[in-house]
């Protein structure tokens, strides 16, 4: 049965969201604490206070909050993303895998949680991780750009220049005004054709050299 009280917070909720979605942070926060004075264990809610402080460059009381929020709901999948994406930007590899991780086997179908965790196991140079992470990520969401560009960018620091050429076709073919992901395109079948004319001369050579033996 609704209450005054929870009224009260549903409509704090509302223009709490409506104020955040219009870019108008310190507005935003102020109807989430009136949410929160109602309904102080509302996990979404400090999720959302956490996301206008990660906005506003207050990581620390970001990651307090999102910390807060799973302390509430543990399987909140969202809050374990928000808050890896926290940790990843103060610099805390370790705790940001860690929290992707819990994101993904808690959703293992949050794409843009398996993008994330790609991002860091590739800033600590687990590639072969990474793109298995980030190939996770476009078999959920074809359509994700962002994860084709760095699996593309994965593989050809790894030399898989094919893999590479087509994950930036994929790319440019979702997102045709992407400067990056074709100047990346061009880099890659540079790569490839350089490798592919050493392998030929390489032949070639070695033919030679068989043609004028006794």
């Amino acid at each position: 049965m609704k209450t005054p009280a929870f009224d009260k917070a549903h409509q704090a909720f509302q223009r709490g969201t409506s104020c955040h979605q219009d870019g108008q942070l310190d507005e935003a926060l102020h109807w989430y604490r009136k949410t929160l004075e109602v309904q102080p264990e509302n996990a979404l809610v400090l999720r959302n206070l956490g996301l206008i402080f990660q906005t506003q460059g207050k990581l620390d009381e970001a990651v307090s909050t999102f910390q807060k929020a799973l302390s509430i709901k543990p399987d909140f999948a969202e809050g374990h993303y928000n808050l890896g994406n926290a940790l990843k930007e103060q610099g805390k590899l370790d705790e940001a895998l860690f929290s992707f991780q819990k994101a993904v086997s808690t959703e293992p179908d949050f794409a843009e949680a398996h993008s994330n965790l790609g991002n860091a196991l590739k800033e600590q140079g687990k590639l072969d991780e990474a793109v298995s992470s980030y190939q996770r990520a476009v078999s959920i969401k074809p359509d994700f750009a962002d994860a084709h560009y760095n699996l593309g960018n994965t593989q050809l620091e790894q030399g898989r220049l094919d893999e590479a050429v087509s994950s930036f076709q994929k790319t440019v073919s979702i997102q045709p005004d992407s400067a990056d992901a074709h100047y990346n395109l061009a880099n890659a079948l540079i790569a490839r054709g350089v490798v592919r004319c050493d392998k030929l001369m390489c032949r070639l050579s070695m033919g030679s050299k068989d043609e004028i033996q006794p």
